[in-house]
């Protein structure tokens, strides 16, 4: 070809279209593509390098791609490659190389061979005709004027061809072309400037129209179109449910998102629509907001970010309000031993001295492979007892919309963290429904995860990492009740759950939440967890917390899961202003949380030993934050693991923190002794207990169990200390109803938590109340006890009877009566035959109202 030396020119249009899934795409079917395009143009530039025009037959899917041609868009990027190489110099000394990018042409070539020309009618890229083909390589191929520079005819590299709508192609591609994003700007620079023509108006129409409607009505038009673009691809998917959950992969998300981009033009629909806008409502509400923004900027209103962060400012301004604030606890859920499901049966249980401690299962692992009474090699236990819960391995999947698979690698704590997390929303007052997209918090306190150490290689899957994460525990439920607040789990091994109480107080106060729930969970999955804490000689022989008796020589595990619901107390003691979508919350709570601390031991004895004085200090924060003076606070539930050594350090710093004028005398509680030491979420079972307790009209404290004789040290120490370590159920003297929670974890971080009933006993008013109330159960007292004195007694004396209107005697020495009158006792007192009924039944009445006074007495006063 150099020797010819007439060469001026070379146009390269080989082509094969060998169509072909990518996942089937190997290098014999990928040479049949690249090998006439690529290697062809490459081989006729290294013999033709000195022609001063080379002109590539390139295609605009090496921009736009090709359904199952991914080899042929791969063939023609390479040419405009090589055609940008060559313009550079590197390779030419011309550099007059040009890639022309033609679309699909009519009549001629591999689109119409395939039929495809017919197929691109009313779509945005349609068939080029013969004749623009033709005016194009005219224009491509002629020469430069006499004065320019051939590089100067076309000074870029690439020119693409192609009869397209671009900026309607670039809305169903849902921005997967990012290179063609400027061409909507123009159009939307062209519509507000009213050069859209008719074509733009007739596609702004829709929009406009539904940009008019109400919001609620808006969305809800939108959301039916959807639907419809869902059913139309054969998807049932609910409203609320993730899109990716209901089996939508990458490749139908794209035509999901191009067809619901036809239906809503002026809305520009990102490539991350599934991530950013995860179900059909969500979809529905941003593309409801989205045709508002357009209509209002076509309008040539200002539109400013304010209203999307006006929830977030309201909530700064609730939490300046809120600010060291008080918290409500408006419901509460627990699954514990002894079959505890209700703070009813919970406090039930208590109050009757319940031991909640058994053997350990069978359905959990076989005991006499593990057990010895001495361990004596370290590799058994020395305990057959432990405080389980009933039905661990039951789990209500489909309420929550997970799989069999799922469930079934799911850790057991998660499962029961979810249905106790449910089920305390619901005892506030809320629907699972309601509560989808509520600012709302979720906090776990959780130390231990075994089913991790029970998962072997059998059980690898796709849901192992996150059925095993205690991270998941926390978001899995932020997760399945649709709660958008901060969410997180708390490892602070036995303070965990106090921890978590701290942190979502907090956040509350702070506003960065409008409720959020805390939770505590412990599970006993594992002996070898058991066979660690005997080695340490950290569990009782006899699987009994003795807290605070002589005998106490160490703590028995105990398992649980439970949960409360916390929102800011509002003033006027109203929660009026909380809802879930429409639903309004229930008043009033089940108790007030008045203030939480936590602080750490530092440089104490060692790693693990408690510290007193850091304990009397969390203590002391706690009634700063709640504005209690120490005599103030009527009952502490104490941490009490029923150790020798931590019983009496714990003792000594409440003594040192509440005795100093006290009064009453402080009762100190564990409810260890009746359900085991829960470790990570004790917390949680002490906040529980006092929450139970704390509703009743004179909150009653549980008894201590197996308490006989008090701790030698703990009595030396607190002779002049007003305290009652109760082994009986009294009642709490404490004018206020309040009560605290202490939690201590094994690394040293302490926490406290006060709580006080729902109803304040020493609010205003309250004892003139109850004043009235006395007044007027008295008066009904004597009004019952006037009535059935002087009623007559229901037996009668008469011998006559009134049979069909004829008065008879018995006997022919018996008296006579006026018809159907018989004598009565009392003076002159007569009463008719058929009012004996009535007689009996309006003393039965009084009698039992009189019962009723006298029990309400008994009860109230």
């Amino acid at each position: 070809m150099q020797a010819i030396g007439k060469v001026r020119g070379i146009i390269h249009s080989a082509g094969v279209l060998d169509r072909c899934p990518l996942a089937e795409l190997d290098d014999k079917r990928l040479e049949v593509t690249v090998g006439p395009k690529a290697r062809g143009a490459w081989n006729l530039h290294k013999a033709a390098w000195f022609c001063s025009i080379v002109r590539l037959f390139s295609s605009v899917s090496s921009t736009l791609g090709l359904s199952g041609g991914a080899a042929y868009a791969a063939a023609n990027a390479y040419l405009d490659g090589l055609a940008l190489w060559r313009k550079a110099g590197s390779g030419s000394t011309q550099g007059a190389s040009l890639s022309l990018k033609f679309g699909p042409v009519a009549e001629v070539g591999i689109t119409a061979a395939a039929g495809g020309d017919t197929q691109l009618e009313g779509m945005a890229l349609q068939a080029l005709p013969l004749s623009q083909v033709a005016s194009a390589l005219r224009l491509v191929l002629a020469p430069p004027g006499p004065k320019a520079q051939l590089s100067q005819q076309f000074p870029v590299a690439e020119l693409t061809f192609a009869r397209a709508d671009w900026a309607r192609y670039a809305r169903d591609a849902g921005g997967l072309v990012p290179q063609l994003g400027g061409f909507l700007l123009e159009e939307e620079a062209a519509v507000a400037g009213g050069k859209g023509g008719k074509g733009a108006s007739a596609a702004a129409g829709p929009d406009a129209l539904l940009a008019q409607l109400p919001a609620e009505e808006r969305e809800s038009k939108v959301l039916e179109s959807i639907r419809s673009v869902a059913q139309g691809m054969g998807l049932e998917i609910q409203d609320e449910t993730p899109l990716m959950e209901a089996g939508i992969d990458s490749l139908s998300a794209v035509e999901f998102r191009s067809k619901i981009s036809s239906d809503f033009r002026s809305v520009r629909l990102p490539s991350t629509l599934m991530f950013d806008h995860p179900t059909l409502k969500a979809l529905a509400g941003h593309i409801s907001s989205e045709l508002a923004a357009s209509a209002a900027k076509l309008a040539g209103v200002e539109t400013t970010s304010a209203p999307r962060f006006a929830a977030t400012e309201a909530r700064s301004k609730t939490a300046q309000h809120a600010a060291g604030g008080k918290l409500a606890v408006l419901g509460a859920a627990c699954n514990l031993p002894g079959g505890v499901r209700q703070l009813q049966t919970l406090s039930r249980a208590l109050s009757m001295g319940a031991d909640c401690i058994t053997e350990v299962p069978f359905s959990r692992w076989d005991m006499d492979t593990y057990y010895h009474p001495e361990a004596p090699t370290g590799l058994e236990m020395y305990v057959r007892h432990a405080g389980f819960t009933e039905g661990a391995e039951l789990f209500d999947a489909s309420m929550f919309s997970i799989s069999k698979a799922e469930a079934d690698a799911m850790d057991p704590q998660q499962r029961h963290l979810l249905e106790t997390a449910l089920s305390a929303f619901v005892d506030g007052g809320f629907a699972k429904t309601g509560l989808m997209g509520l600012v709302g918090g979720v906090f776990v306190g959780q130390d231990k995860c075994d089913w991790n150490r029970m998962l072997s290689a059998a059980h690898a899957g796709p849901f192992a990492a996150t059925g095993g994460s205690s991270s998941i525990s926390s978001n899995r439920i932020s997760y399945s009740l649709g709660l958008k607040g901060p969410s997180a789990t708390m490892d602070t091994a036995c303070s965990s759950s106090l921890v978590a109480a701290d942190t979502a107080a907090a956040t509350l106060r702070r506003g960065r939440c409008d409720l959020a729930v805390i939770l505590g969970v412990n599970m006993l999955l594992l002996p070898q967890t058991f066979v660690a804490c005997c080695q340490a000689r950290m569990l009782a022989a006899d699987g009994r917390c003795r807290t605070f008796d002589f005998s106490a020589s160490g703590y028995a595990r105990g398992e649980g899961c439970g949960a409360q619901v916390l929102v800011p107390l509002r003033e006027k003691k109203a929660l009026s202003g909380l809802s879930a979508q429409g639903q309004q919350v229930p008043v009033p709570p089940l108790a007030r949380m008045l203030a939480t601390a936590l602080n750490q031991d530092g440089r104490s004895a060692n790693l693990t030993s408690p510290n007193g004085p850091s304990q009397q200090a969390v203590v002391l924060m706690a009634l700063a934050e709640a504005r209690l003076a120490p005599e103030e606070l009527g009952q502490v539930e104490a941490h009490g693991t029923g150790t020798e050594l931590g019983d009496p350090i714990e003792v000594g710093a409440l003594q040192k923190a509440l005795g100093d004028g006290r009064q009453q005398p402080l009762l100190i509680t564990a409810v260890k002794s009746n359900i085991g030491h829960l470790e990570g979420g004790a917390g949680m079972a002490g906040l529980l207990k006092l929450t139970a307790q704390l509703q009743r009209s004179h909150p009653t404290a549980a008894p201590n169990l197996h308490l006989h004789q008090l701790n030698t040290h703990i009595f030396e120490d607190t002779l002049d200390f007003a305290a009652r370590f109760i082994s009986e159920s009294t009642r709490a003297a404490s004018q206020t109803a309040t009560a605290s929670v202490s939690s201590f974890g094994f690394g040293g971080t302490n926490g406290h938590v006060v709580l006080q009933a729902p109803r304040d006993a020493a609010e205003p008013w309250f004892g003139l109340r109850c004043f009235f109330m006395l007044i007027v159960v008295g008066l009904l007292l004597l009004v019952c006890l006037s009535v059935i004195l002087f009623l007559p007694p229901k037996r009668f004396q008469g011998a006559g009877c009134r049979e069909n209107g004829v008065s008879r005697a018995r006997s022919s020495s018996a008296p006579s009566f006026s018809a159907g009158r018989l004598p009565l006792h009392g003076p002159g007192l007569a009463v008719p035959r058929h009012g004996q009924a009535t007689l009996f039944c309006l003393r039965l009445f009084f009698k039992l109202l009189l019962f009723c006074c006298y029990l309400f007495l008994l009860i109230h006063f």
